[in-house]
């Protein structure tokens, strides 16, 4: 069989891809779209990738939808042509974005025969753009998600299988850092400016914490230097991007996981990498106040969540830290691992058997 996997953005920023990737090149052959957005260089095609097909268009992340609509319609021209030219039998829509951009060739060529894999939301806030999803999700031979909060967009949520965000590792015994000062760290693509502003203002100049960035460094993370050089804080620190390898690096130099968004429409409902990293490392975390990652973090025993609009959270940080029970909290994380593992387990056959054409 012949099969598509259908990115929306760089190699590099499609972790879940390799599941697809090692899941099925054994016995299918595979190619894969991706869309290089900043021109800089990206990371080769996994194993077992046949062929590689890169869109090229310089586009900001946080430009209005309105000017990437033309960069998109473009998208949508190049992936209908390499679609017919190829003619593959089935197709993972990676993110529902893509899956949108050729939604009417998809209903028309590949009813039934693609895959939706539904990571985050968008513009689901609007009612058009949702009844697009749902109609996209009815199309679809199956459905996967990554939250259960998303599966009210979906069509027929109860066909829907959960997905979660893990990147399991096979060498994860993080040393325990337990000494002064506290060692916060965020990982990944840095964004929600004023979120982190409020957090920087926190910690900033506390010598019980040292607050640490490790991504991809564009406009919210240059705004964020700028401010954090003009306050003349000495213990917050941006390490520039680095390779999902090196999440355990500086993962053994984390006291607690920086885990903290904007709860607005997008994030509440979502659940992050690291909300995984840190169960599978045995790092607790903070999360933001009444999104779904803070209520599990809490009720599970994971971590705190904080309300960072509200000045003082830094004594809720340093009062957590400091009377953790850290045996009662690896049983925690064991406990949910085990939970994210059965589910992903549940999803991964049933990809199998939709791959091998079994109904």
């Amino acid at each position: 069989m012949k099969i598509l996997l259908l990115g929306f953005v760089r190699i590099a920023h499609m972790p879940y891809m390799h599941d697809y990737s090692s899941m099925l090149k054994h016995d299918h052959e595979l190619h894969l779209v991706s869309w290089n957005r900043n021109g800089k260089v990206d990371i080769p095609p996994p194993d077992g990738v046949a062929k590689s097909f890169i869109f090229r268009e310089l586009i900001e992340d946080e430009n209005p939808l309105y000017s990437k609509l033309p960069h998109i319609y473009r998208y949508r021209r190049f992936v209908i042509e390499l679609t017919k030219r190829e003619r593959y039998d089935k197709i993972v829509v990676l993110h529902s974005t893509p899956g949108i951009a050729i939604f009417n060739f998809l209903q028309k060529h590949y009813k039934g025969n693609y895959l939706l894999d539904y990571r985050d939301v968008s513009h689901e806030n609007h009612v058009f753009y949702r009844e697009l999803i749902r109609k996209l999700s009815l199309g679809a031979g199956i459905v996967v998600a990554s939250s259960s909060d998303f599966f009210k967009y979906l069509d027929n949520p109860n066909k829907v299988l959960l997905k979660h965000n893990l990147l399991l590792e096979t060498s994860k015994t993080i040393p325990r850092r337990c000494e002064n000062p506290i060692l916060v760290r965020y990982w990944g693509m840095i964004r929600h400016e004023q979120a982190n502003i409020a957090l920087i203002d926190e910690l900033g100049g506390d010598k019980r914490f040292e607050l640490h960035y490790n991504g991809r460094e564009e406009r919210v993370a240059e705004n964020l230097k700028v401010h954090v050089s003009k306050k003349r804080y000495g213990n917050v620190f941006f390490h520039g991007a680095y390779q999902p390898a090196e999440r355990l690096e500086f993962a053994a130099n984390t006291n607690i996981i920086h885990n903290i968004y904007k709860n607005d429409f997008i994030t509440k409902g979502a659940m992050g990498n690291k909300y995984y990293d840190g169960i599978q490392f045995h790092i607790p975390q903070m999360c933001t106040a009444e999104s779904i990652m803070g209520n599990k973090t809490v009720s599970k025993g994971l971590g705190i969540a904080i309300d960072y609009t509200k000045s003082g959270f830094k004594e809720q940080i340093a009062n957590y830290m400091a009377n953790i029970n850290y045996a009662g909290f690896d049983i925690s994380c064991k406990k949910e691992l085990e939970y994210i593992q059965s589910d992903n387990a549940i999803a991964n056959k049933a990809i199998a058997r939709f791959f091998q054409g079994i109904k």
